[in-house]
């Protein structure tokens, strides 16, 4: 059954067909009135021709603007998922690169402090050798008539040029590094020994500098197997100070 509510809903574009047909009908009436010798205003003839051709404008100028507003919400919608877009890939970029530059520092310290180690290892055995000579003089009653003791050159020139970077290692692992390699200093040590200085105080110095080359030594493979740990992802063996007494146990 008809009723004006189910006129109301039916889709805008088809109630303005409805009502431009209606609009025709009632012109075709009009001008059948006409024929037939029953006069009908041409200005009111107009008039309804405008009116009807405004209405019709009206409603298509409702809807140009309607979807215009939509098309630019979608576009606003558009352009701020493509920034978020663009912003997440720029940062999964620089996390990427962050994590790359991170693993090129882990291999470049690892290198360095195993080669410092060998260095120091060295450094130790001479410095043993020397002692072992130094009391063999003693015991013989070798006098001694005094030199010059050249303690070895370290460097660690990879360190060095990374030292900006360390903060890449976190801080823990950053500051065991710089604790073991920033003593290679790449300078000799000279100590000048005066001739009343027997062997027996030679051998001692010597013992002295083999341990400080020892317990060196022993901190930088702790270091090395920690930053492996750490590139391979296997449990961190801990820090040298945490861990310090634990490996000086049995030494």
């Amino acid at each position: 059954m008809w009723s004006p509510r189910r006129l109301r809903r039916l889709p805008i574009e088809l109630r303005v067909a409805l009502g431009a047909t209606v609009a025709l009908i009632g012109l075709n009436a009009a001008w059948a009135a006409n024929q037939a010798s029953w006069k009908i205003d041409p200005g009111t003839a107009t008039l309804c021709g405008a009116i009807i051709g405004l209405a019709i404008i009206g409603q298509q100028a409702r809807r140009g603007f309607a979807n215009l507003i939509k098309s630019q919400r979608n576009q606003s919608e558009l352009d701020r998922d493509a920034r978020l877009h663009q912003h997440a890939i720029e940062r999964e970029r620089e996390i990427e690169k962050r994590s790359n530059d991170r693993n090129v520092l882990l291999a470049a310290m690892w290198a360095e402090t195993v080669t410092v180690w060998k260095q120091v290892a060295d450094a130790e055995k001479n410095a043993n050798v020397f002692a072992l000579m130094h009391e063999g003089f003693h015991k013989t009653r070798m006098p001694s008539d005094g030199s010059k003791i050249i303690f070895a050159s370290i460097k660690a020139p990879v360190f060095l040029a990374n030292v900006s970077n360390l903060g890449l290692l976190g801080g823990s692992l950053a500051a065991d590094v710089v604790a073991v390699l920033g003593r290679a200093e790449g300078q000799s040590r000279t100590v000048d020994i005066p001739a009343v200085l027997g062997h027996d105080h030679l051998s001692k110095l010597y013992q002295a500098h083999a341990e400080a080359m020892k317990l060196w030594r022993q901190d930088l493979y702790h270091v090395a197997i920690r930053i492996d740990a750490i590139a391979n992802e296997r449990p961190d063996p801990g820090g040298l100070k945490a861990t310090e007494d634990e490996r000086r146990k049995g030494s």
